[in-house]
């Protein structure tokens, strides 16, 4: 079973432009989450792995420099908040050296303020809790000018929220396992219908 630190080390090896680091809740969290994407020449504990310098495929660099340098500067290191903790502490990761983005996790942060999380937005449309903190987290974002992460499906869409989704700088659309499930959906449907057809003029 590869566990969390190996799979960092995997998508960083094979060129990831940037990793979620979810529910960092402190400054501290947040350093050493930095760290992990940074190799030890560069004051870092990311690891060189053999993946890193297959010839022609991941080793390229501009003359005069180095895989490790190319890398240590354009890796994304993107802190997702998603707790009231999380929340408390927003400005101080942001202000982190490293850091390059903020991510909302409404869902996890629904349950951390105890307001129940349903698939629309539920009850966290009338809670100023809820509301709070993620207020919270678009002054972080515009203050400390790091781009704010959301994730477009998980947003409350009731009346009074149609600005939320323009605060922010970067919006997930979908999910690998949501696109799977709507397309077995499809698929599933277009095989009823076909049946239905088919019975309908007796073959």
């Amino acid at each position: 079973m590869i566990d969390a630190e190996h799979r960092y080390i995997i998508a960083k090896s094979l060129r990831a432009a940037g990793i979620v680091f979810p529910h960092v809740e402190t400054a501290k969290e947040a350093r050493a989450v930095v760290a992990r994407t940074k190799y030890s020449s560069f004051g870092g504990t990311r690891s060189l792995s053999p993946v890193a310098h297959i010839a022609g495929i991941t080793d390229g660099a501009p003359p005069g420099r180095s895989h490790e340098s190319v890398a240590d500067e354009h890796i994304a290191v993107i802190c997702q908040i998603e707790s009231a903790v999380g929340i408390e502490n927003a400005d101080s990761i942001a202000l982190t050296p490293g850091v390059s983005a903020l991510m909302l996790g409404s869902g996890d942060l629904r349950l951390s303020l105890g307001v129940p999380w349903t698939p629309d937005g539920g009850d966290a449309l009338n809670d100023s809790r809820f509301i709070n903190a993620v207020t919270r987290l678009f002054e972080v974002s515009k203050t400390r000018k790091k781009a704010l992460l959301g994730v477009s499906f998980k947003l409350p869409n009731g009346r009074g929220f149609e600005g939320w989704i323009k605060k922010f700088g970067m919006v997930v659309v979908t999910a690998d396992a949501r696109s799977v499930v709507k397309g077995h959906l499809q698929d599933l449907k277009q095989a009823k219908d076909a049946l239905g057809r088919s019975q309908l003029y007796g073959h």
